[in-house]
């Protein structure tokens, strides 16, 4: 059977003594294999804000159940189980810089467990500094020292300095 649905037969039986005669009908069931019709999605995000939940989408018969995994590398072998995160969706931790992979494995009562593709989660650093600028003393009229600070975070950094007549950044 290749297509699930329902299905009824019988059998005519015929001799040469007596008529013909029908058998019970005989019902066939033919449920479908478990299957994953939405893959869930990685995305990029700043570390530290609110986390898109990954999501599939599955079907099949009975009772489906979901384990959800990490691995260090862009596959679905040595992974490791997020203990407890058994339901469709799974809300990755986005505190730390890094690339990171997750898949679920999808059970239902016919066919195989069925493997998700993997979501990359990339995690990205905040802009931060490193270095303050270190103030000085001068004299008048002499060439000043350039001021400088050293900061980190992700994509083209842009500054923008300003001057203020009180030791405040208001």
């Amino acid at each position: 059977f290749t297509t699930p649905g329902t299905y009824y037969y019988f059998v005519v039986v015929d001799g040469d003594c007596g008529a013909a005669v029908t058998s019970a009908v005989a019902t066939v069931t033919v449920t479908a294999n478990t299957s994953i019709s939405a893959e869930p999605s990685g995305y990029t995000t700043c570390e530290d804000v609110t986390a898109t939940a990954l999501s599939v989408t599955a079907s099949g018969t009975g009772t489906l159940t979901y384990q959800w995994y990490s691995n260090n590398e862009n596959n679905t072998t040595t992974p490791t189980e997020l203990t407890g995160e058994t339901s469709s969706t799974y809300t990755p931790d986005i505190t730390t810089p890094g690339t990171y992979y997750y898949f679920v494995v999808v059970d239902g009562d016919c066919g195989d467990a069925v493997t998700s593709a993997v979501a990359t989660v990339t995690v990205t650093a905040n802009t931060s500094i490193s270095a303050d600028p270190s103030g000085y003393t001068i004299c008048e009229d002499v060439t000043a020292t350039a001021l400088s600070v050293t900061a980190s975070g992700t994509g083209t950094l842009t500054y923008q300095w300003y001057s203020n007549n009180e030791n405040n950044t208001t």
